[in-house]
This record gives C-alpha cells, sequence and structure tokens, in this order.
C-alpha cells in the first residue's frame, strides 16, 4: 500500500516538474497581464530569462533598460490597483503599451527558423525547425 502511493506520489511531482519546465520554454514569449500573478510569473521568468544562458540572452543592453522600465511600470499599475478590473483606461492603455513594448523586443529575435537538410547517412531530406534562441 505504501509502495502504491509513494509511486503515485512520485509519478505526480515528475508531472508537475516536466509541467514547470514545459511552461517557461513553450508558448509564446513574453509578458501576459491577465492577473496580477499572472503578470509576476512571467516579469520574473523575463528578467531570469535576459541574464546569460537565459531565453532572452540575445537582447541588447539598452533594449534590457527598456524592458526593465516598463516592467516596473506594470508593477506600479498592479500596486495601485490591484488588478486590471480595478484600472482605469487611461491605466490599462498604459498597461498594454507597456506590455507590447516588452514582447516586441523579446519576440523580435525569437522567431521560427527552419532548414530542410538530409541527415548524415541519408539523401532523404528533412524538415527540422527551432527558434533562434534554441
Amino acid at each position: 500500500m505504501k509502495t502504491t502511493v509513494s509511486i503515485a506520489l512520485s509519478v505526480a511531482f515528475s508531472i508537475c516538474a516536466f509541467q514547470a519546465v514545459a511552461n517557461e520554454y513553450s508558448g509564446e514569449p513574453g509578458i501576459r497581464v491577465d492577473s496580477r500573478e499572472v503578470f509576476e510569473t512571467d516579469a520574473a521568468s523575463v528578467r531570469n530569462g535576459m541574464r546569460p544562458g537565459g531565453r532572452y540572452e540575445y537582447v541588447r543592453p539598452q533594449e534590457q533598460k527598456t524592458v526593465e522600465k516598463n516592467l516596473d511600470q506594470m508593477d506600479a499599475l498592479f500596486n495601485e490597483t490591484g488588478s486590471v478590473a480595478n484600472m482605469k483606461e487611461a491605466q490599462k492603455l498604459d498597461l498594454f503599451n507597456a506590455r507590447e513594448a516588452v514582447n516586441s523586443i523579446l519576440t523580435e529575435r525569437d522567431r521560427l527558423v527552419c532548414k530542410k537538410e538530409a541527415p548524415l547517412g541519408s539523401h532523404i531530406p528533412v524538415t527540422t525547425c527551432h527558434t533562434h534562441v534554441q
């Protein structure tokens, strides 16, 4: 009985760990502002991603300053209002513009690149795709 529970917990933990890694490296890059919690998670991920070896390491130093400035602006808006629903139209517009500025920098070079090549030892070409970061 204890072995079955241990195995089930191990499998559940493995699935959660895999999901956390998959969420960080899949989907659209950038910032979401659906809620304060989502924003904080994405902002932390972007800040970590701009470090050497991260998903956004290609972002130039001047662009990093712009990203940081806009993340701070969005954080201030959430601190002031608590949620998007509580924001006035002007604040929502500021939030949208700050998010778009960050996302445009983060996605500028994160394009999908595909190649059609014959693998070593074969004459049959295979298409492979990866992002610039990969």
